[in-house]
């Protein structure tokens, strides 16, 4: 299992604008058996939820 640092997502839009509503931030935790949880926080109610999906993961070692 890893995690990220915190990732920022903003609504899409040229040119990249933040507005009220159209941003909020989370954490990945991503797993080997190809689970990962986005950690999201509402910015403006500071509560959290989780969305789980599932993706083909592979690792690399050296």
């Amino acid at each position: 299992m890893i995690g990220s640092h915190p990732v920022v997502r903003v609504q899409p839009a040229v040119p990249m604008r933040y507005r009220s509503r159209n941003w909020d931030f989370g954490w990945l935790m991503l797993r080997t058996d190809g689970r990962v949880v986005y950690r999201r926080c509402d910015p403006y109610s500071l509560k959290f939820t989780d969305h789980v999906s599932h993706h083909a993961i592979r690792w690399f070692v050296r």
